[in-house]
């Protein structure tokens, strides 16, 4: 089936087409082939070079917990150096668990993958939606663009909850319009999906805690108050306690098991929205969509605007997932502390957009040729740019530019020719995979914060002795615990470690992990000897900072 086209989809002033138009689109379905291309492309492009980069700080502590679960810590509470370290819930933990436990791994690409999968549900959701509202060209579109954004492109490289957190709000907002945006005349018997929509917001709780739920229902609640069927369908009576079940259960059985377990989520979530972490400026989440949604931002600016100039927000499905993008960004720029990575889950209605952008650029009825070369060309001013800012990696990025550009002109030489309708866009998607990859082979791994300190782990594990216990001062969550093999003790401070001696008994060596800082302290405790130092600083740390190993003879 033809797609809707996207100039005429809808004229404000004939309330009755848009219901023909719903009416029309009402029995699209993501095709098969859109649907295989789509997962195909998906786990190609996330998957190379899934494992070419060290854990970070955030990435260890989420896959640190999930080891000690295999080794017996239990899956109730997550622990970290068999401490409780109970700031989330477990989701990403168990899932993270599990993959190891499939493939006999802790290895990198395996920690990683619940993000991948997750990155492919979003996409796949996010390409559902666009297909039955605006045809299956649309949605493959769509789902291309949230997979080749930088924000998935990022997190769903990443072992930690946001890519996670966004699959199951996508999936509770695709559910609900699927459940309530449709005809009446052709509406099927749909009664199990408000409680399918409420298991789907109910465990948008477990990765990251109440912030998914509210990212989850905001929207649909606010859709319900001027839609009849909506209402009904939220004021489903089984899909509440499905709801209420799914949220509760975690936390109930934490408060018997550990009860100061609610104590440190509650914590978790003040401080971020006390500002006791750090503040940003209020608009922060208003400029930083346009950089997530790179290298479709301008795609995304077009869609927007020919949405206004044919008030296609007149239009359910438009609405809502308006309502998802706006009212999620508002709810996140109410905390005082913000990161770039909270925006994931309210990102991808923005996907749609992209398509309509993408769309009108490729298939318009009379292209301007000449304008589009122009601004081809005009993309290769990123490199001296680069080279302003980014000079030790100029060259590769440079490259990557080219490849760009070389890519566009083949895709817009492509749609001059009219070959075929689908080159251009082959064309387009191609380049964007090709410099994807590299840019996650080639420029990537030039910038691994924690690269340093983990080449020091794997000495520490073949520089201490077997069986020899090692202590590590200073926080305990640190990120070369999850690539240390020897037994380790988080001893904190000098202070605390100075107790762990005493229990040791004199005469034998003491080997211990701290900042170069500390040496003067452990003095204290008898001869210093340095054995290996991370060859590297972080940004921020100085000399004092660096990562040392020390081997203390007891006096």
């Amino acid at each position: 089936m033809d797609p809707v086209p996207i100039t005429g989809v809808i004229r404000t002033n004939a309330a009755a087409h848009i219901d023909a138009s719903e009416s029309a689109t009402a029995s699209r379905r993501l095709s098969l082939a859109s649907a295989v291309l789509l997962v195909v492309y998906g786990a190609s492009l996330l998957l190379i070079g899934l494992g070419g980069l060290v854990m970070t700080y955030h990435e260890v502590n989420y896959s640190e917990p999930a080891r000690e679960m295999l080794r017996g810590a239990g899956w109730l509470m997550t622990r970290f150096g068999g401490q409780p370290f109970v700031e989330k819930p477990p989701l990403i933990n168990w899932s993270i668990a599990a993959e190891m436990a499939l493939f006999h791994s802790r290895a990198e690409w395996v920690t990683r993958l619940p993000s991948v999968f997750s990155a492919i549900a979003s996409a796949w959701v996010i390409a559902a939606i666009g297909a039955r509202w605006f045809g299956d060209r649309i949605g493959l579109y769509s789902g291309l663009i949230e997979l080749t954004s930088m924000y998935v492109q990022a997190q769903g490289r990443r072992a930690e909850p946001d890519m996670m957190l966004c699959a199951l709000v996508s999936a509770a907002l695709g559910i609900f319009a699927f459940g309530t945006i449709q005809s009446a005349a052709v509406r099927p018997s749909r009664q199990s999906l408000p409680m399918i929509f409420y298991a789907a917001a109910g465990l948008s709780f477990l990765p990251k805690g109440p912030v998914g739920p509210a990212l989850a229902l905001m929207p649909c609640v606010w859709f319900a108050l001027r839609d009849r069927a909506s209402r009904k369908f939220l004021m489903n009576p089984a899909g509440i306690c499905i709801f209420l079940l799914v949220v509760l259960a975690w936390p109930a059985a934490l408060y018997l098991h550990y009860p100061a377990g609610l104590n440190s989520l509650w914590a978790e979530h003040t401080l971020r929205l006390s500002g006791a972490w750090g503040t940003q400026n209020w608009f922060f989440y208003l400029y930083m969509p346009l950089l997530l949604m790179l290298p479709w931002t301008p795609l995304v600016l077009s869609g927007a605007v020919a949405a206004a100039i044919e008030h296609w927000w007149t239009r359910p499905i438009c609405r809502l997932m308006g309502l998802w993008f706006v009212l999620g960004t508002v709810f996140l720029s109410l905390s005082p502390f913000k990161h770039w990575h909270y925006m994931v889950p309210v990102l991808p209605p923005l996907s749609i957009l992209g398509a309509l952008g993408l769309e009108r650029f490729l298939h318009a009825a009379h292209p301007r040729y000449a304008t589009r070369m122009l601004g081809i060309a005009a993309s290769l001013l990123a490199i001296p740019v680069v080279y302003y800012f980014i000079k030790p990696q100029a060259g590769a990025i440079s490259v990557l530019v080219i490849l760009t550009a070389a890519g566009l002109s083949i895709a817009l030489y492509l749609q001059w020719r009219g070959l075929s309708e689908t080159a251009p866009s082959t064309a387009v998607f191609a380049t964007v995979w090709i410099v994807s990859v590299a840019a996650q082979l080639i420029v990537t791994p030039r910038f691994q914060s924690y690269l340093g300190q983990t080449q020091l782990a794997r000495r520490v594990n073949l520089e201490v002795p077997a069986g020899t216990t090692l202590y590590l001062l200073g926080p305990p969550h640190n990120q070369m615990v999850f690539y240390l093999t020897v037994p380790v003790i988080a001893a904190g401070d000098s202070g605390s470690l100075e107790h762990r001696i005493d229990s040791i008994g004199g005469g034998r060596p003491i080997y211990i992990l701290a900042p170069q800082s500390a040496q003067s302290t452990l003095a204290q405790f008898g001869a210093v000897q340095t054995l290996d130092r991370s060859v590297s600083l972080r940004a921020g740390e100085t000399e004092r900072d660096r990562l040392t190993l020390m081997k203390v003879t007891q006096k």
